[in-house]
């Protein structure tokens, strides 16, 4: 087998690897296996602009051993049990999960929110009481910042020089690095705060643009700053979730699937889940089914490396089924006075008692013949596949011939 291959294998590619994959002008994206996240139920899960890091909170209650024994004894436990809550982060670039931090949720507002700074590994999150983190994803480094008593909302700066924590009263601007900032009045009416040029805050009250000066006192403007957003992402993968009937009792089940607009093939990413998200790099697709959360990883490679895996896949599998008949003919043989069967016993149908499906002769020329001295280079038959041949000798052992 190729080394791309063994690399993918080893990686967690299972099944037909066309199958797994959707073909692009410069390459193929493949998806490999699931990564469990989280058990529980999972609140905002947030990719960094690069797809290397997802941040996910995750919910549950906290079982003692004595809760779980008496469950084991049918005695399910009576009193109340403290919720949770919990925020992972997983690696693209090693595949792990990570729990960062866990404490106790509180059903309370404010909820979960998280962010992370443009073009950085490091968020900012919001988790039940109100706790405010920094979190760095690729250190895995947490920094308490504050706790809010009122609900608050997250608004990076497209730029990356700031995410600005909001409450209906106050704004504080945090950055990637170094000292928060001290907590200031908020000075609009409307909730929201958008992003002017050059890392310019600014929020709207009674129809007036007020300027945001991070640690410093508002001012208010003649006009209204035109406001600034994050790129679109340069993404290829499209993935969202549809309804699949299911032909047996017309019922049906919600699916991810992932396409690349313009062509027809898709991936089926997962089923029966209940929400999804993807990143903006092409890096992964998460999602929630019953109380657990995955995500299903996506690596590019090339389309050469890629013809070369579903090359080397056929002949992976052409040859487990012409080994399969060279048993088949054995096994006839040794209930036929150790003789193969004619060309026109063959032709009949002489092997279908010793093969699980007799589909897979198709495309096999068997050449028959008498078992020769030399049966480990006498051949028995071939099938003719891409850039060559599989051959099969009245040993049983089978060869790949490149043409």
């Amino acid at each position: 087998m190729i080394a791309g291959f063994i690399a993918l294998a080893a990686l967690g590619v299972q099944g037909q690897v066309a199958d797994r994959a959707l073909l692009a002008e410069d390459g193929a994206y493949v998806f490999l296996d699931p990564v469990l996240v989280c058990e529980g139920r999972s609140h905002f899960p947030t990719w960094s602009d690069d797809g290397e890091f997802l941040l996910v909170a995750a919910d549950g209650a906290h079982v003692t051993p004595r809760d779980y024994k008496q469950w084991l004894e049918g005695n399910p436990p009576t009193h109340k049990m403290e919720q949770l809550q919990h925020l992972y982060v997983y690696s693209q670039r090693s595949g792990n999960v990570k729990e960062l931090w866990s404490g106790p949720a509180d059903s309370t507002p404010p909820g979960v929110c998280i962010s992370f700074f443009a073009n950085s590994d490091v968020a900012i999150a919001i988790l039940p009481p109100g706790l405010v983190l920094r979190v760095t994803a690729g250190t895995s480094k947490i920094e308490k910042i504050e706790t809010l008593d009122e609900p608050g909302w997250l608004f990076p700066d497209p730029a990356g020089k700031y995410v600005a924590v909001a409450t209906m009263k106050s704004i504080r601007f945090v950055t990637p690095t170094g000292k928060p900032m001290a907590r200031q009045l908020n000075p609009g009416t409307e909730g929201r705060i958008g992003w002017a040029k050059d890392s310019v805050p600014f929020v709207m009250r009674n129809r007036k643009a007020i300027r945001l000066v991070p640690g410093g006192d508002p001012i208010e403007l003649d006009q209204t700053p035109e406001a600034v957003f994050p790129p679109e992402p340069t993404a290829q993968i499209e993935a969202g979730e549809f309804q699949l009937p299911v032909s047996l009792n017309k019922s049906k089940i919600r699916v991810v699937a992932a396409q690349i607009p313009g062509n027809e093939h898709a991936v089926i990413v997962a089923y029966n889940i209940l929400n999804s998200d993807k990143s903006p790099a092409d890096t992964g697709v998460f999602y929630q089914t019953s109380n657990y959360a995955y995500v299903r990883p996506v690596i590019k490679i090339s389309k050469s490396a890629y013809d070369k895996m579903t090359a080397e896949e056929e002949r992976s599998s052409v040859m487990k089924e012409i080994a399969q008949i060279g048993m088949a003919l054995l096994m006839y043989s040794a209930d036929n006075d150790d003789r193969f069967p004619t060309k026109q016993e063959y032709d009949g149908g002489a092997l279908d008692p010793y093969l699980q499906n007799s589909a897979m002769t198709q495309g096999f020329v068997y050449l028959g013949g008498k078992p020769a001295d030399d049966p480990a280079g006498t051949p028995l038959g071939y099938r003719q596949i891409s850039g060559g041949r599989v051959v099969l000798y009245q040993d049983g052992h089978v060869v790949f011939e490149r043409s």
